[in-house]
């Protein structure tokens, strides 16, 4: 999902959300553009993401 703003200003608004929660969590966030070139190069956080990872949530 595309957003507004920079992935910093997004990370931020979405830890703050989950402040509560007090389990350990890594917030990653990049654009849908970023996310299909990166995912493809070894060593980026993208490329397990995309071999190993599972969708949690998306927006239809």
């Amino acid at each position: 999902m595309d957003f507004e703003g920079s992935a910093f200003e997004m990370g931020l608004e979405i830890h703050l959300a989950l402040h509560h929660i007090l389990v350990p969590t890594d917030i990653i966030v990049t654009r849908p553009a970023d996310f299909a070139w990166r995912k493809e190069v070894f060593g980026t956080i993208e490329w397990p993401a995309a071999k190993e990872g599972k969708v949690l949530y998306a927006r239809p």
